[in-house]
């Protein structure tokens, strides 16, 4: 199926399975009317830089979750995990979806879902990622963040220990 607009042509697709995207922010604000700001979106890393842990005092998530007309499930939960090189993964946040279920058949499914991590250590290098279980069986990665832990340039020498 394709669609004209203008001189333009979309072609949909159909969807052979669910997916979903995550948007990595400093914070998400509710206004009236049910709309939405994400503030301090990052593009895929985070940089923080300092010379010891940083404890940031938050840090969200907007995860939008969509499955095809044909796809039935009964459950979903999601899960926010922090992996570290070498040590596997940590589960930081596990919560089910009430009431998402398969909604009448031909019709998909979009769900949003806000989550937030206050406060938000930052003591090494890791890798934040988001991911949806269908019925605990089917895995949908919805999106990841390196976080990066930098030094600051502009250390000041440490003082030497040896005597002159």
């Amino acid at each position: 199926m394709a669609i004209w607009t203008g001189f333009t042509r979309h072609t949909i697709l159909k969807m052979p399975k669910p997916f979903g995207i995550t948007l990595f922010c400093d914070d998400i604000r509710r206004e009236v009317g049910g709309k939405h700001t994400y503030v301090g979106v990052y593009g895929g890393d985070m940089t923080v830089v300092s010379n010891e842990p940083a404890l940031l005092p938050i840090l969200s998530m907007a995860a939008m979750l969509f499955t095809p007309p044909d796809f039935t499930f009964t459950s979903v939960k999601v899960q926010v995990l922090r992996e570290v090189p070498n040590e596997g993964d940590q589960v930081l946040v596990e919560q089910e979806i009430p009431g998402m279920q398969s909604r009448e058949k031909g019709k998909g499914l979009k769900h949003n879902i806000n989550f937030s991590l206050s406060p938000f250590l930052v003591d090494r290098d890791f890798k934040l990622k988001v991911k949806a279980f269908f019925d605990d069986a089917t895995e949908v990665r919805l999106g990841s963040l390196s976080v990066k832990l930098k030094p600051s340039a502009n250390t000041p020498p440490k003082p030497s220990t040896s005597a002159e």
